[in-house]
């Protein structure tokens, strides 16, 4: 039977030993699909759903594990003479570190090496570089680079490391997370980056090779190693240097010095090998909850908290805000809108959302009544783009909501930009609730033992102020524990309770069934109560928080390697392991 979908001839074909469905493309990768599927009398349309987004996420998956599953690192050492000890921590180090770093961030390491001197060693080989190897996954085959290297030379106290650098720069760096880890015991050429030791070529810069480093995204380790015979350390004031013109730059999150001249010799090497799995944990977030957020083509990193998630830090119980010392509350009069999309906008366009919410023809807000209420005059925390504010209706205060304005502090001017501002929700809890559903039915179907939390996202309205042209976003405030399960880059929690291994499921189906578009992320809340997801998309530029591909391949990586969450997966027929 053969079938044509989207420009894809895709062969099916039973195997009569095993029973399974085998998919074959016509680019000549075969594909096994679930026991279910073995049914030569199969619909057609359930066959393009099942296979289409199968391939889709098989093929994604193996172009985000090459290119976000994979930490390359290269040591650019310094091999002159006083560096002999040092060059075997480096060695060991490698070895060391594979394991830890492959578990810690579920990604495999491709190694490199640059064994640089001095410019006295070029002159006398006639060389135009220095001894290096190229990125390798066989961390055996660096390994025994490094040990062939004969530490010798170094007629002053500087050395060439901008050499070193250029070439370090100019490997076949492939992969999205690159780091660098820079082991020497000398300053560089170039007066301005020491206290006038011997310098034969005391003009000379590194800013240029710095900015190949920057241009690369490629993170710099840089050691400050201990002094021999208990001599000066050297290196102090160029890694100064460094890390200012680092920050002039706004790298400042690309380069890290580790301080060692105090510690013992024998201890360098456990250091080398902290150092890289932190380096490693560092540049690949996977240990970050936090979101990110993307502005004008750049990543913001840091700690970015959602306005509900800043607000359950500051306060977990806020039941009697007007009772609090130094809160200043106001009377105000609401005329309450319910918010959701309309269904025929969301199911025809259930794979382009960025099409979605633009207009208020794609909303469907039912005016509900008239609340007097109480709310604080000013903001009671912030997040990176919301303020919130505590409300109560007068006739239920034990009811408290959460009520969110932009960030400047001043309510929406309109029911549609307000009705915007809750696209990611809107889209997140339409499809919780499929998921959910379907979940449920294939469990009584199957009749498989496996718990289904009872999670939602909450019910977002939108207050207008009696009065004026103001308008707020609303959700209902639940006491409890906020949870963050993911985040929108990747960050997974670790944890076997059902609510994360179910979340965990849910951000690879909405992943799945947008037949890889977009992915809703940053899955946090109140108990059984979710609230602020984040979407990232394929084409990026949904929102603030949509850091695009990046963000989803990163996902798709930690995914794989956690585990997960995927019996939630196979409960609906949908085996990533495929």
């Amino acid at each position: 039977m053969v079938i044509f979908i989207q420009q894809i001839t895709i062969i099916i074909l039973i195997n009569q030993q095993t029973s399974q469905l085998i998919i074959k493309s016509s680019r000549f990768r075969t594909y096994y699909l679930n026991k279910k599927y073995k049914d030569q009398m199969i619909s057609k349309e359930k066959i393009k759903q099942f296979n289409v987004n199968i391939i889709v996420y098989l093929e994604q998956q193996r172009e985000a594990q090459l290119t976000h599953g994979v930490i390359e690192i290269c040591f650019v050492l310094d091999c002159t003479k006083s560096m002999d000890p040092h060059i075997k921590n480096a060695i060991n180090c490698i070895e060391l570190s594979i394991q830890q770093i492959k578990e810690q961030t579920q990604r495999d390491c491709r190694w490199a090496a640059v064994a640089y001197k001095d410019v006295d060693y070029l002159q006398a080989t006639k060389y135009q570089f220095y001894p290096q190897m190229d990125f390798v996954s066989e961390h055996e085959k660096v390994m025994e680079f490094i040990r062939a290297q004969k530490c010798s030379g170094g007629a002053d106290l500087a050395e060439d490391l901008q050499q070193a650098f250029k070439q370090a720069a100019n490997l076949c760096w492939q992969n999205y997370y690159r780091l660098i880890m820079l082991v020497t015991d000398a300053p560089c050429h170039g007066k301005n980056y020491h206290n006038n030791v011997s310098d034969d070529y005391p003009e000379r810069t590194i800013e240029e090779e710095l900015d190949l480093l920057m241009n690369q995204k490629i993170f710099l380790i840089c050691i400050i190693l201990p002094p021999q015979n208990k001599g000066q350390v050297y290196t102090e004031n160029m890694f100064k240097y460094f890390r200012y013109y680092y920050d002039q730059k706004g790298f400042r999150d690309k380069i890290t010095v580790i301080d060692c001249q105090n510690m013992k010799l024998q201890d360098l090497q456990l250091t080398f090998t902290q150092s890289l799995k932190e380096a490693s944990l560092t540049i690949t977030n996977v240990q970050v909850p936090q979101t990110q957020l993307k502005r004008q083509g750049q990543q913001i990193k840091g700690e970015i908290f959602g306005a509900a998630e800043a607000l359950y830090k500051k306060l977990p119980d806020p039941t009697n805000f007007d009772s609090f010392n130094g809160i200043t509350v106001r009377s105000c009069k609401f005329t309450v809108y319910r918010c959701e999309f309309k269904p025929t906008v969301f199911q025809s366009n259930a794979q382009q959302i960025w099409n979605i919410g633009h207009t208020q023809t794609d909303y469907d807000t039912q005016k509900q009544n008239q609340w007097d209420c109480i709310r604080t005059e000013t903001h009671f925390a912030e997040g990176q783009m919301k303020k919130v504010y505590l409300m109560k209706k007068m006739d239920r205060p034990l009811e408290v909501y959460v009520i969110k304005s932009p960030i400047s502090g001043l309510p929406y001017k309109s029911l549609q930009e307000a009705c915007k501002e809750c696209r990611s929700h809107l889209v997140a809890k339409i499809l919780m609730k499929k998921f959910k559903d379907l979940s449920i039915d294939q469990k009584k179907e199957k009749n498989i033992q496996i718990e289904i939390p009872p999670i939602s996202y909450s019910d977002f309205l939108i207050l207008e102020e009696e009065g004026k042209p103001s308008f707020w976003i609303a959700e209902r405030f639940f006491k409890g524990e906020f949870v963050k399960y993911n985040n929108n880059n990747g960050y997974i929690r670790n944890s076997i309770d059902s609510f994360n291994q179910f979340s965990q499921a849910f951000t690879a189906y909405t992943y799945f069934q947008s037949e890889g578009t977009m992915m809703i992320c940053d899955v946090q809340g109140i108990g059984q109560y979710f609230t602020d997801p984040a979407i990232n998309t394929k084409k990026g530029g949904f929102d603030q928080t949509d850091i695009g591909e990046d963000g989803i391949k990163n996902y798709l990586v930690n995914f794989k390697g956690k585990g997960v969450g995927k019996e939630y997966l196979k409960l609906l027929g949908i085996d990533f392991n495929s």
